[in-house]
């Protein structure tokens, strides 16, 4: 018999050496095969690993936002819990308050989509998951994809229109 290590084409470039061990008991017809693969770690964990959490910047240019930032980053310094860490207590302080008054509202690399559109896009993308169930849901997800392209290219229209500029 010829046994064979199968092995995803994206993970070929780390297989080191693989043999066969023809005299091996093993009680079967098959030959032992031993493959001696070498991976980075940090390679592997990558992927699992959570995105960063963004935060609109923008905001802190606004004066009142800036000093509002301040004194909630201030307000938790002061109040955090003292048998932290100063490193901990500070990143606490400062995430925290970010989270709170700089959290990130769902923004587009496209200057013309608007609010409701975003919407529709949210939704689509929580039917998205479930329309495999029945043939409702499936058609329900069409119907929203077509929301979503109608809305957008209504959203184009008037942006390309308050702007000035016709295509």
């Amino acid at each position: 018999m010829i046994d064979y290590v199968l092995v995803d084409s994206s993970f070929k470039e780390h297989i080191n050496k693989c043999r066969s061990f023809p005299r091996a008991d093993v009680g079967s017809d098959h030959q032992l095969v031993l493959c001696n693969i070498q991976m980075a770690i940090g390679h592997a964990m990558k992927s699992n690993c959570m995105k960063p959490k963004r935060y609109n910047l923008e905001k802190l240019k606004d004066p009142m936002e800036q000093k509002t930032y301040e004194e909630e980053v201030t307000r938790r310094l002061l109040t955090e819990n003292q048998n932290v860490q100063a490193h901990q207590k500070i990143r606490l302080a400062v995430c925290g308050a970010a989270d709170d008054l700089l959290s990130n509202n769902i923004t587009t690399k496209k200057p013309w989509i608007g609010a409701d559109t975003m919407k529709l896009v949210e939704e689509r993308g929580k039917v998205k998951r479930l329309k495999h169930q029945s043939p409702e849901k499936e058609e329900l997800y069409r119907d929203l994809c077509r929301k979503v392209k109608k809305s957008a290219r209504r959203d184009k229209r008037r942006w390309l229109e308050d702007s000035g500029r016709v295509l």
